[in-house]
């Protein structure tokens, strides 16, 4: 009674509606409408504090029982008491009824108890009593509390998180969830009247073997993970790192929050794949291979990719593919050998196998992961040949050796690293018709560099000629010069338009760029001058066309080896739309 009389308490929008009608007809003056004012804002303020007090207070209070239950269901203090044999909680009747009372501290225990109970039965009332009266009891999710999670999570039963709710367990306990269902509850949108109460990634990672059989019964890892995917924000890594933190803890098999992170993110990147139709060359795939590092965990990515939502026919099969070719990677008897720990490790190893010499094994052994992935080691030891000993700055060598293919030839550049130095060794080659089709970078600490270039030419390039050009364009100015034979309306040569898209969660590491548009001369170093304006690095480059339409391929970082950000990406557009050059603009080769 006292209850409801607190809650009258308020003189809101209906006294404020007669004070304002009696000060219009001059049944009030201006102190009388003041006053009431005053009470109306004091009543609404004063209410809430009153309805706490009067509900800690109350019937299932802390220290009060409810007044149809018996005393000893009242919760009682910690105790060292041992839940009774079957635990606290029993079904009886199809009633889920309390077998002993629990103390304070096993609230969560219970819950999850009576929650897998709740799919066929109906809580006691002595059950929700006792929950009431441990409402301001603090309740911290362990470790040991995950398999009962998992078990609920697999029976899919909407009854039971009904009950985890609305016993207030749940906010206390995983309040991302409980966010994340009250979340589904104001969507309009959701007709479903059950919708809150499921969770849409975990639903489609049970329904997978159904279709897929050889995919195999999920683990409780990546059960939870699927959970994480569905409630977690994207966007806020710290947010999704900290339930899997809460749900994994410190278990004793020795899984982390960031395995469950690492298949939630890894799933994203796998699922990203699937919208690549450009394909992934072997470097890229054996870096996917490296980043994903054991054939488990790949599964459990590429399983989670696919719970993640439909897939068209088109993206489930590049999907499919990139995971095989991944697999492939992973199983290959020769990419795991000795004292190699990755597939990067062991094509390090077997270019020193090749070398006799100290100071190129020792350029091999500060070599970047991706220039180690990107060639095969015989090219990396014959890299490391040429690099050693350094050229002097300014000077730089040149080594022309037959590509497996028909009329095309590779290129090795080694010299000292300089400001735009891809953009001028591009233009070196587009001046002599020499046609790129593909581009690899490698850097080292004390400013070497190894540039790999793969050009289309009918003949041998010579390479002290190209050597002598290189040299002579290291110390001019940088300028691109694309070439067309389209014009303007006033006869001079028109740029043709380029289109510039990036990918930041194709590949683990990089940036994925994609360049389209007319095939003209000297697209190459226009692109890698807007890159280098931009500070961006350029660590591999695929480049290609088919009827007079270029579709180039790079990945690129930042020069610290982070993804580009929305403002870097911004300024490679904003470079190749004006086509002008930034006079003061530095570059690293990558």
């Amino acid at each position: 009674r006292l209850l409801i009389g607190i809650g009258m308490i308020p003189r809101g929008e209906v006294g404020l509606i007669f004070a304002s009608i009696g000060l219009a007809n001059g049944v009030l003056n201006g102190d009388q409408y003041g006053a009431l004012l005053i009470v109306i804002l004091i009543t609404t303020v004063i209410t809430p504090p009153l309805l706490r007090w009067r509900l800690a207070s109350g019937p299932g209070g802390p220290g009060r029982s409810s007044a149809g239950a018996s005393a000893d269901i009242a919760p009682a203090a910690d105790d060292g008491r041992v839940a009774p044999a079957g635990g606290w909680v029993h079904v009886d009747g199809g009633v889920i009824a309390l077998r002993a009372t629990p103390p304070p501290s096993a609230v969560l225990a219970t819950a999850l108890a009576a929650a897998q109970l709740a799919a066929n039965a109906r809580p006691a009332e002595d059950l929700l009593d006792w929950f009431a009266g441990t409402r301001d009891h603090e309740v911290r999710w362990e470790a040991h509390h995950t398999p009962a999670l998992a078990e609920l999570l697999r029976a899919d039963e909407p009854r039971s998180w009904r009950f985890l709710d609305v016993t207030g367990v749940l906010s206390r306990a995983l309040p991302e969830v409980a966010t994340a269902m009250a979340r589904r509850r104001a969507d309009m949108s959701d007709l479903d009247p059950l919708g809150a109460l499921r969770f849409a990634v975990v639903d489609r990672l049970h329904d997978l073997p159904e279709r897929n059989p050889g995919l195999g019964i999920a683990t409780d890892d990546l059960v939870l993970a699927a959970l994480v995917s569905d409630v977690a924000d994207v966007g806020n890594p710290a947010a999704t790192h900290a339930l899997a933190d809460r749900l994994v803890g410190h278990r004793g098999d020795g899984t982390t929050a960031d395995r469950i992170v690492s298949i939630v993110d890894d799933s994203r990147l796998l699922r990203a794949s699937a919208h690549d139709r450009s394909g992934f060359d072997e470097h890229e795939v054996l870096q996917l291979a490296t980043h994903l590092a054991s054939r488990a965990h790949a599964h459990d990515a590429y399983v989670l990719a696919l719970a993640l939502g439909e897939l068209s026919a088109g993206q489930r099969n590049l999907l499919d593919a990139h995971y095989e070719r991944v697999l492939d990677v992973l199983e290959h008897p020769d990419r795991q050998r000795g004292e190699a720990t990755n597939i990067a490790a062991s094509r390090r190893i077997a270019a020193e196998h090749l070398l006799d010499e100290a100071a190129p094994i020792e350029r091999l052994r500060f070599a970047s992961t991706a220039y180690l992935l990107a060639h095969d080691p015989e090219e990396l030891a014959r890299h490391a040949r040429l690099v050693e000993p350094l050229p002097r700055a300014g000077a730089v060598r040149v080594a022309v050796s037959p590509a497996p293919d028909a009329g095309l030839w590779k290129i090795d550049i080694a010299c000292r690293d300089t400001s735009g130095l891809l953009a001028r060794l591009a233009d070196v080659l587009a001046a002599g018709h020499l046609d790129i089709a593909s581009a690899d970078i490698a850097t080292w600490p004390d400013g070497g560099v190894l540039c790999s270039f793969v050009v289309r030419t009918a003949t041998r390039p010579a390479a002290r000629v190209l050597a002598e050009r290189f040299e002579a364009r290291l110390g001019t100015r940088l300028q691109p010069r694309l070439q067309t034979g389209q014009r303007n309306g006033v006869g001079r040569a028109a740029k043709p338009l380029l289109a510039v898209s990036f990918d930041n969660d194709a590949l683990p590491w990089f940036t994925v760029c994609t360049v389209t548009g007319a095939d003209e001369p000297g697209v190459l170093q226009a692109v890698s001058t807007a890159f280098a304006a931009a500070g961006t690095v350029i660590h591999s480059a695929r480049v290609g066309s088919s009827g007079g339409v270029l579709d180039d391929r790079f990945t690129v970082s930042d020069r610290f080896n982070r993804k580009l950000d929305v403002a870097t990406m911004d300024r490679v557009r904003t470079m190749l739309a004006a086509g002008s050059r930034p006079r003061r603009a530095r570059w690293r080769a990558g």
